[in-house]
């Protein structure tokens, strides 16, 4: 299989209409991804797709969002994770892991980057947790589609993980994370 990785900037109208498909197959209940190709945080030219082929098709993706958060008075610039996803015709076949183990690459490489960063649920953490992701327990800031600010459900279940890129993981902070924007 080919990981490729491209900026939104530079998608083909046939690559984002690939991907809207495969979202779409990937998260069927999700009625956002029958029409676009995010879920929270609208697209930006600096993001980064990266998906991967077999025989030509599009089976997998993940996009990047760059951003910067706040801990306290620290800052991190974070690679936020987005619309992982698999079709369903090879899941288990390793295509989604191949696609992560290349995002977790571009996130040691790339010199501007602090941390990846995601939030999921189980059971499907286990899989990020054996390509490197670390839980931490922080609960996170975020803006909601009118502009206010919301605080994560402390007792929910969702599961917020870490990658090492430029920090080590013992690097990340303790405290309320600010997405300084919406979630992704």
């Amino acid at each position: 299989m080919l990981i490729e990785c491209l900026a939104e900037k530079d998608l083909t109208p046939q690559e984002a209409a690939q991907i809207v498909a495969l979202q779409h197959a990937a998260f069927p209940g999700t009625p956002e991804f029958v029409t676009q190709r995010w879920y929270h945080t609208p697209l930006a030219p600096d993001e980064l797709w990266f998906f991967g082929r077999t025989g030509g098709r599009m089976v997998c993706s993940v996009r990047v969002v760059h951003r910067t958060i706040s801990i306290g008075a620290a800052s991190f610039r974070v690679a936020g994770i987005a619309n992982v996803g698999s079709h369903p015709d090879v899941r288990g076949s390793g295509a989604g892991k191949t696609a992560m183990q290349a995002v977790g690459e571009y996130i040691v490489r790339a010199a501007e980057l602090d941390f990846g960063l995601l939030f999921t649920g189980a059971p499907i953490d286990g899989f990020y947790r054996k390509l490197g992701w670390k839980t931490v327990t922080n609960q996170h800031a975020s803006l909601n589609e009118k502009g206010e600010r919301i605080l994560s459900d402390p007792q929910g279940k969702g599961i917020t993980m870490i990658y090492p890129g430029q920090r080590t993981l013992e690097q990340w902070s303790d405290g309320l994370v600010d997405l300084n924007g919406r979630d992704w």
